[in-house]
C-alpha cells in the first residue's frame, strides 16, 4: 500500500468513526419518526424537504470544486477569499428563499404546505452553507478532529432536539422547527471554528467570487443537476400519486441514504489527497485511482447485498408494519447504492482533472431520462403492482439513469481507470447482486437468523477468494487501528 493510500485509509479511518457515531444517532430519529409520525404525515415531510432541497441545490455554486484545488496546504487563500465566499452566500440564500416562497404563492400552496416548507427551508441552507463550503474548507486545511468534533456536537444537539419535540408534541411542523433550530446551531459552530482560526479575517472583494466562479461554475452546474436527479423521483411522485406512496417510497429513500456513509469518506479521506497527488505525481494518482475504485466495489457488494437480503427486516425493525410495502423498494435501491457510490467518485475525480463539461452533460442526460421515464413507467408501476408500486417504478427508472451514467462516466475520465482487475471487481458486485434481486422473495421466507450467518459467513469469503480485498489491505488496517489504539 503507497504512502498515500496510507494517509487516505487513515483519514477514513478517522472520519469513519464520526459518521459511525452521527450515523447511529441519526438511526434514532428515522425510527421514532415514521413510527409516531405514519405514512402520510411522512409523506408531507418528504415533500417539504425536496422542495427545499431542490431550490437550495443553487446556493452551493460549486464552490468545493475551487476549495479542493485550492485550498489544500494553503491557508493564506482560504483567509483571502473565505469572507467574500460566506457573505455573498448569505445574501444569495436569502434570495433563493424568497423565489422559494413566491414559487408556493404563486402555485396556490397550502398554508401548512407553504410553512413547513419555508422552515425545512431554513435547515436545508444551513446544511447546504456548513457541508458543502465550510466543512470541506476545514478538511482542505487539515482540521480533521475539529471536525469530527463539531459533526457530532451538531449531530448531538438535532437528535436531542428533533427527539424532545417527538415526544412533547408529536407535530409535523413542530418537528421541522427543531430541525431548522438544531441546523442554525450546527452552522454557528463552523462559523465560529472558521473566525477563531482567523480565516473570516480577509477583506470583503466580490471580485474574489468572479476569481471562485470561473472555476466552480461548471461543476456548480453539475453538483445541482445531481441534487434535482435525486429529488426528482419524490418531486413528480407526489405530484401524480398520493401522498401514502411518497411516504413508502421516501422511507426506503432515507433508508438507502443512511447506506451512503462512505460517500462523505471519499471527499473527506481521499479526494484531498487526490488533489494533491494529480499535481504533484501521475504515475502516484493514477495508482490511487484504480485502488479506490477496487476498494470502493469490495465495500458494495456486501452493503448492496445486505439491503437485499435485509430489506424485510430493516423495513419493519425500524419503520414498523405500516411501511411495510417500502421492502420491494428497498431491495431495487440496492443496485442504485452501488451506482450512486461509484458514479459519485467518478464525479469527484473528474472535478480535479477536468473542465466538468462532460460531467455536467451526462448528469443533464441523466436527469431526463429519469424524468422522462418517471411520467411514464410510475403509473404503470401503481397499476401493476399496487400499492408501493410509483416507488417500485420510480426505483427502476434510476437504475437505468445510473447505468447509463456510470458507462458515460467511465468513457469521459481522461485516465485508465478500468484495468483488468477493475473489470473483475465490476462484474463480481453485478452478477451476485442481480441473482440476490431476483431470488429475493424466496430468501425473506428463509430465518433472519440463517440469512444472518450465510451472510457474515459468505461476504468475508467471497471477496477474499476473489482477490476484491487483498491480505495488505487487512495488514494496513490494522497496522494504523494499532497506532490508534497506543495513541
Amino acid at each position: 500500500m503507497t504512502t498515500a493510500n496510507q494517509k487516505a485509509l487513515a483519514n477514513i479511518l478517522r472520519f469513519a468513526v464520526t459518521l459511525a457515531i452521527t450515523m447511529g444517532l441519526g438511526l434514532i430519529l428515522r425510527i421514532l419518526m415514521p413510527r409516531l409520525l405514519g405514512v402520510e404525515n411522512m409523506g408531507y415531510f418528504y415533500t417539504a424537504e425536496s422542495l427545499a432541497v431542490i431550490t437550495f441545490t443553487f446556493l452551493s455554486l460549486g464552490m468545493h470544486a475551487f476549495i479542493n484545488r485550492n485550498f489544500p496546504g494553503n491557508a493564506a487563500e482560504a483567509t483571502r477569499v473565505m469572507r467574500t465566499m460566506v457573505g455573498f452566500e448569505l445574501v444569495y440564500g436569502m434570495l433563493l428563499a424568497v423565489g422559494l416562497y413566491t414559487y408556493l404563492i404563486v402555485n396556490d400552496h397550502s398554508e401548512r404546505a407553504l410553512t413547513q416548507t419555508m422552515i425545512f427551508a431554513v435547515s436545508q441552507f444551513c446544511l447546504v452553507l456548513a457541508g458543502n463550503i465550510l466543512k470541506p474548507s476545514l478538511i482542505a486545511l487539515e482540521e480533521v478532529k475539529l471536525v469530527n468534533l463539531i459533526d457530532v456536537s451538531a449531530k448531538l444537539i438535532q437528535v436531542g432536539g428533533v427527539a424532545a419535540i417527538l415526544i412533547w408534541k408529536m407535530d409535523l411542523t413542530w418537528v421541522m422547527i427543531a430541525y431548522a433550530v438544531t441546523s442554525l446551531i450546527g452552522l454557528s459552530l463552523y462559523l465560529a471554528a472558521l473566525y477563531h482560526r482567523g480565516w473570516l479575517s480577509g477583506a470583503m472583494r466580490f471580485g474574489v467570487i468572479g476569481e471562485v466562479l470561473a472555476i466552480s461554475l461548471p461543476f456548480f452546474i453539475n453538483s445541482a443537476l445531481v441534487t434535482l436527479y435525486g429529488n426528482v423521483d419524490i418531486a413528480i411522485l407526489s405530484n401524480i400519486s398520493t401522498t401514502s406512496e411518497v411516504g413508502l417510497y421516501g422511507a426506503a429513500q432515507k433508508l438507502k441514504g443512511i447506506l451512503l456513509l462512505v460517500v462523505p469518506l471519499i471527499s473527506s479521506g481521499v479526494i484531498p489527497i487526490l488533489s494533491r497527488l494529480y499535481k504533484e505525481d501521475q504515475a502516484a494518482y493514477q495508482t490511487m485511482l484504480q485502488d479506490t475504485y477496487r476498494a470502493l466495489m469490495a465495500f458494495c457488494l456486501p452493503t448492496a447485498a445486505a439491503m437485499v437480503m435485509f430489506s424485510d427486516w430493516a423495513i419493519s425493525f425500524l419503520y414498523g408494519k405500516e411501511f411495510i410495502d417500502s421492502v420491494p423498494i428497498l431491495s431495487l435501491l440496492a443496485p442504485v447504492t452501488v451506482f450512486t457510490y461509484i458514479n459519485v467518485f467518478l464525479a469527484m475525480n473528474l472535478s480535479l482533472c477536468s473542465s466538468g463539461k462532460g460531467l455536467t452533460s451526462v448528469t443533464f442526460v441523466s436527469m431526463l431520462v429519469n424524468a422522462g421515464l418517471n411520467f411514464v413507467l410510475i403509473p404503470w408501476g401503481i397499476e401493476r403492482f399496487g400499492v408501493g408500486g410509483g416507488g417500485i417504478a420510480a426505483t427502476m427508472t434510476t437504475i437505468i439513469a445510473e447505468c447509463g451514467a456510470y458507462f458515460a462516466l467511465i468513457a469521459i475520465t481522461p485516465i485508465t481507470l478500468m484495468s483488468r482487475g477493475n473489470i473483475k471487481a465490476t462484474l463480481l458486485v453485478a452478477i451476485p447482486l442481480v441473482v440476490l434481486i431476483i431470488f429475493s422473495h424466496e430468501i425473506h421466507q428463509v430465518s433472519i437468523w440463517l440469512r444472518l450467518a450465510a451472510y457474515v459467513l459468505i461476504c468475508p469469503l467471497f471477496l477474499l477468494v476473489t482477490g476484491m480485498l487483498r491480505r495488505s489491505d487487512l495488514m494496513a488496517i490494522k497496522d494504523l487501528l494499532s497506532k490508534r489504539v497506543k495513541r
